[in-house]
C-alpha cells in the first residue's frame, strides 16, 4: 500500500509517498550554476537507502557523496574563551586557542596543550547541534 500526499506551493510541488516500511519525498529542484550541492544532517543521512537520491526537474552527469567539514573545524587556530568552575563555586574565563578540534586540543596563555569537553568553550556565534560531526554532502554535476 502506498499514500501518496501532494503539498502544492506556488512555484512548485511537493510529494510525499508513505510506504510500510520507509517514506520518499520528491520536489522539484533548480540551479542557478552548473552544479547543485545538498548538505544534509548525519542523522537524516543516516536514514536515506543509498542510491535513492535523484534530482527531479535537473539532468545531472554526475554525483558526488563527500564530506563537509565539522563546524568546529573552522575554528582551528582561532581563539575562543574556555570557561572553567574553580572551587567555591567561581568561573574563570581565559583566552585560549583552538588547536585541533577533532579531539578538543586547545593551547592556553601559559602556551601548554590540553584537552577540554565542548561544554567548556564559548564561541561567538551559536554551534549547530551537530558542532562536532562532518556533514554528508551530496555535489550533483549538471550540463
Amino acid at each position: 500500500m502506498t499514500v501518496t500526499i501532494a503539498l502544492a506551493s506556488a512555484a512548485q510541488a511537493t510529494s510525499l509517498r508513505l510506504y510500510p516500511s520507509f517514506a520518499e519525498v520528491q520536489e522539484a529542484v533548480s540551479a542557478a550554476s552548473t552544479s547543485l550541492s545538498i548538505s544534509l544532517s548525519p542523522a537524516v543521512w543516516a536514514g536515506i537507502i543509498p542510491g535513492t537520491v535523484n534530482l527531479r526537474g535537473l539532468a545531472f552527469s554526475s554525483a558526488v557523496q563527500g564530506q563537509n567539514p565539522a563546524w568546529l573545524t573552522r575554528w582551528e587556530g582561532k581563539i575562543l574563551t574556555l570557561r572553567t568552575g574553580q572551587q567555591g563555586g567561581s568561573e574563570k574565563a581565559e583566552p585560549v586557542t583552538l588547536i585541533r578540534a577533532a579531539d578538543l586540543t586547545i593551547k592556553d596563555g601559559a602556551g601548554e596543550f590540553r584537552r577540554v569537553t565542548l561544554a567548556q568553550l564559548s564561541f561567538p556565534e551559536l554551534p549547530p547541534l551537530d558542532a562536532s560531526d562532518a556533514t554528508p554532502t551530496l555535489t550533483f554535476a549538471l550540463p
